[in-house]
């Protein structure tokens, strides 16, 4: 039977659409093979599934020699897992996306040297960001080491140390932090949530590990940031010039959900329209809680 008219807007809550999901796989985005973009076509930055990344790209010429730099995000489809240094800072340790696809993943670089105290500092900081639409809550991503930041823990080079040093028991860390930003662009105060890319600070030291698998980062206590930030810290850091191990990391499979009108299903009203009046019962919620290494 049909609703009553003054029962029709409730009616209307009762059987509004779910929130819609949102993923970031970079899959929109398309490559020639085993090449990247770092920032030399774009014009500050890229979008993909719904988000805008940050770039910053500019050359100088030293000695008649022209040199690229960039922070921020690029994306990529490099294949290279085992080639050591700076010039191949454009791929993940696994060799392909998370999807082992061998297709697009993106690439962050950049890291603060000072102590991020508030939204100025990771503004001016030329750190990697991403924003997501307006609503938008976010979940999480999958992230894994970058095959220059990997070997460089794990074998050391010019600049960086190998983690744990000669005997293996030095306390190293190489650690990814995100700092939310909301929509009138002030700091969460829940941040940063914090994912080690590798951790040698066990007192088992067979527990030490540096991550060379697409691995979950839970982003859930920044789901009412707009702009998400990324700051890489390590324990392998120069006090006159910074950070030694490079600070590049891996990232593919960002979700979100955009807020829309409950349903019954998540606990509204269920209405019964009897002889003129409002039966009003509440229906338990399902939810689920996800939890991945």
């Amino acid at each position: 039977m049909p609703f009553p008219p003054r029962l029709l807007p409730l009616a209307a809550l009762c059987f509004a659409p779910p929130a819609s999901a949102g993923l970031v796989n970079f899959e929109d985005l398309s490559l020639p093979p085993d090449s990247f973009e770092n920032g030399q076509n774009l014009s500050g930055g890229f979008a993909s599934g719904g988000a805008t990344f940050g770039n910053q790209y500019s050359t100088s010429v030293f000695g008649g020699v022209t040199y690229e730099f960039w922070s921020g995000f690029s994306y990529s489809n490099v294949n290279d897992p085992t080639t050591p240094g700076f010039g191949n800072q454009y791929a993940a340790i696994t060799g392909v996306d998370r999807d082992a696809g061998g297709s697009v993943y993106g690439i962050g670089g950049g890291y603060a040297d000072l102590p991020v105290t508030n939204a100025a500092d990771l503004a001016s900081a030329g750190l990697p960001w991403f924003e997501l639409p307006s609503g938008a809550a976010l979940q999480g991503m999958y992230v894994t080491n970058t095959t220059y930041a990997y070997d460089a823990m794990q074998n050391g080079d010019g600049f960086a140390k190998e983690f744990g040093g000669p005997t293996g028991s030095d306390p190293d860390f190489f650690r990814l932090n995100a700092y939310g930003v909301d929509e009138s662009g002030d700091l969460l105060a829940a941040g940063p949530a914090e994912f080690y890319l590798a951790d040698y600070r066990f007192a088992d030291e067979t527990q030490d590990y540096v991550v060379d698998t697409w691995s979950y980062f839970d982003l859930s206590g920044l789901s009412g940031a707009r702009r998400v930030y990324f700051d890489l810290d390590s324990s392998d850091f120069d006090p006159m010039f910074g950070m030694n191990t490079p600070g590049y990391f891996a990232v593919d499979g960002i979700a979100y959900d955009v807020a829309a009108v409950p349903e019954p299903g998540t606990g509204l009203l269920v209405l019964l329209a009897a002889g003129g009046g409002v039966v009003v019962r509440r229906r338990r919620g399902l939810g689920r809680k996800t939890n991945d290494v």
